[in-house]
């Protein structure tokens, strides 16, 4: 039905909006190896460290998924006024 096929698309974009939260906070996980390297050697002490803490980290994947279902809504709509099988299968 009209009502799935919107479903279908507000699932898929949520499944895109994690996914490139959990990468985006990997990476910043990954450099923060080297940006705390030179923060030690720039300033000669072990005391200074870049971290990324739990709460703020899981704001940025909520807020990852909310911009992503935001932006799914006008294809979803979109899409939930055509023909089903036409909507799955060029979207």
């Amino acid at each position: 039905s009209k009502r799935n096929v919107s479903q279908v698309f507000n699932a898929e974009t949520f499944i895109i909006g994690l996914c490139a939260g959990l990468i985006g906070i990997g990476f910043t996980l990954l450099l923060i190896i080297p940006v705390n390297a030179i923060i030690h050697n720039l300033a000669n002490t072990t005391d200074v460290s870049a971290v990324l803490p739990v709460v703020p980290a899981l704001v940025l994947i909520l807020l990852s998924i909310l911009l992503t279902l935001l932006g799914g809504l006008i294809p979803s709509k979109k899409a939930s006024k055509s023909d089903p099988v036409t909507a799955l299968r060029t979207e």
